[in-house]
């Protein structure tokens, strides 16, 4: 959590903010950028063509050309025309209001001509009917109060008290409602799901399975796999500890891979040891174990919540994994579609979804920019996961099981409860309403 003085010093050293993101949505830094008038340049991901136009560039994701160029236009450019045209942007955001006319003005501000993302229909019985990109996204009749999302400001101060166990299940609410505004650009019902991404939503605030904490812990899960489909498909360990000074690195090979096993991304690659620095990665490990750095406080994701922290090392399989890997989305047990994609390590990343039927699907479903993949689908392979996540069992509403492929044998990798955060865009969006129907709700059994 970085201290509020310093984030005021960062930005009044910068004249221009460079947030080159290969994948992750834009988001509050590049708020925060505009707010203080600074010049953007950022990547073509989820949201960043509503903040960023005459006061920066935006430039195609992994594209390491276009961004050196928009680097050089920047130093040769009027710095101060773009930086006021951030402030603007800023204000044409109406972020000091919760109301809900100055949300639906940010939008169709933002929005290019002649195409609005939303659309206001009044309808003969009184009722107005919101439309998002031609998605209904709720009506209402005259005098009803409408759906708002926190200010910024309110989102800062309320997302800063997100460790303290005095939050609500109300404030949890509204930070999500904020995040999913923010990735997705409408007001969620979480209350009254109807999308997936609602629904995802709805599972972190009302369920909760005490195997979802074995499944999601990256050392205990690897019991449960093995007592369920057998040790030789998981990742050889190397060792778990439950802190940084216990590891012996002169025990460990010249490769390998640190995980700390209640997060996503808190991750080591060692490929050469002879050139690790260890007393910056104790430090860096010191850090991802603390509280705060658990996964559940980033959007309560309840799988993570109970978590105890530790460290585990695996071994490396650079030279022995196939670049790919499938990912399957099991909804009430039943497998609905499977993805085949590059690791994440490959640049450009890319993915393709599937029926279990091998019919590519009519949708996509990622918070990250993909390129399409070409019709690569080791079918024996995904039979085998098929077969392996049947045998699984596992009971929950929703989940994303994945699965690498390492000398032609296929390895388990993690079990995710909410991919994407829920905040994964589907697109056609009408394909949100068709996913959320494949997903039955349980009764309610919030996390404790």
């Amino acid at each position: 959590e970085v201290h509020k003085t310093e984030k005021e010093d960062f930005f009044n050293s910068i004249d221009i903010l460079c947030v080159p993101s290969i994948d992750e949505p834009s988001g509050l830094t590049l708020i925060e950028g505009t707010m203080k008038g600074k010049v953007i340049i950022t990547t073509d991901t989820v949201g960043a063509n509503y903040l960023v136009s005459e006061n920066g560039f935006i430039v195609k994701s992994a594209d390491e050309n276009e961004l050196y160029q928009a680097m050089k236009k920047c130093l040769t450019s009027p710095l101060k025309k773009m930086q006021n045209k951030s402030r603007k942007m800023y204000l044409k955001l109406g972020s000091s209001k919760v109301e809900r006319k100055n949300v639906l003005k940010m939008l169709t501000d933002n929005a290019s001509e002649p195409f609005k993302i939303l659309k206001k229909v009044k309808k003969p019985n009184g009722r107005r009917h919101i439309y998002f990109c031609g998605i209904k996204v709720f009506s209402y009749k005259r005098h009803h109060t409408m759906p708002t999302v926190l200010s910024d400001s309110e989102f800062n101060i309320l997302y800063a008290n997100r460790f303290s166990p005095s939050l609500s299940l109300n404030d949890k609410k509204e930070i999500l409602k904020y995040q999913f505004f923010q990735q997705l650009g409408y007001i969620p019902n979480i209350d009254k799901p109807k999308t997936f991404n609602e629904k995802l939503q709805w599972l972190k605030l009302y369920y909760f399975d005490s195997l979802m904490t074995t499944c999601a812990d990256k050392v205990s899960v690897r019991e449960f796999i093995k007592e369920k489909i057998g040790e030789e498909y998981l990742v050889p360990c190397l060792g778990v500890w439950d802190n940084p000074d216990e590891i012996d690195f002169d025990k460990l090979p010249n490769q390998f891979v640190l995980k700390v096993n209640w997060g996503s991304g808190q991750n080591i690659i060692v490929k050469d040891k002879s050139a690790l620095d260890i007393n910056a990665t104790k430090k860096q490990l010191a850090e991802w174990m603390k509280p705060e750095s658990n996964l559940y406080f980033y959007s309560f994701e309840p799988g993570y919540k109970n978590i105890k922290p530790k460290i585990i090392a695996e071994k490396f399989l650079s030279k022995e994994i196939s670049p790919y890997e499938i990912q399957i989305y099991i909804f009430n047990k039943k497998i609905r579609f499977f993805s085949i994609e590059t690791i994440k390590s490959a640049i450009p990343l890319r993915r393709k979804l599937y029926y279990p039927s091998f019919k590519a699907t009519e949708f996509t479903l990622s918070s990250q920019v993909y390129q399409n993949l070409v019709d690569i689908c080791p079918k024996k392979y995904v039979q085998q996961a098929f077969f392996l996540a049947k045998k699984l069992k596992l009971p929950f509403p929703f989940l994303r099981l994945d699965f690498c492929i390492c000398n032609e044998i296929i390895k388990f990798r993690e079990i995710t409860f909410i991919s994407g955060a829920g905040f994964s865009i589907v697109a056609p969006k009408k394909y949100s309403l068709k996913l959320g129907k494949w997903l039955k709700l349980p009764k309610k059994k919030p996390a404790k």
